[in-house]
């Protein structure tokens, strides 16, 4: 999977409805309405967007030289050396079919 697509499931996995815009490259965006405007919703890069998703989901957490991120019991899990990709990662395949791929 692409950075785009675990992004797209993360949102769905908040229920954040979201459009993309492509200028200056994909973005997924939602609405803010505190500020009724379009805000960029990037939970790989967005420290507090991924906690919200550990905290959601009720994520589990190790670290070996690595970051595991996993469900409870005999769940998904996703490992990298960047908690949020870790966490992006782990949600993207609770929510979606298949292994994300390297970044991207």
């Amino acid at each position: 999977m692409t950075d785009l697509e675990i992004t797209r499931l993360c949102a769905a996995a908040m229920g954040i409805p979201t459009w993309e815009e492509a200028s200056g490259g994909p973005e997924i965006l939602y609405l803010d309405v505190r500020v009724s405007t379009g805000v960029k919703y990037r939970p790989l890069h967005d420290d507090a967007q991924a906690m919200a998703l550990m905290k959601k989901f009720k994520l589990g957490l190790a670290f070996s030289g690595h970051w595991s991120v996993y469900e409870q019991g005999d769940g998904e899990s996703g490992h990298a050396a960047d908690l949020n990709r870790a966490i992006c990662e782990c949600v993207a395949k609770i929510r979606g079919d298949g292994e994300p791929s390297q970044p991207g």
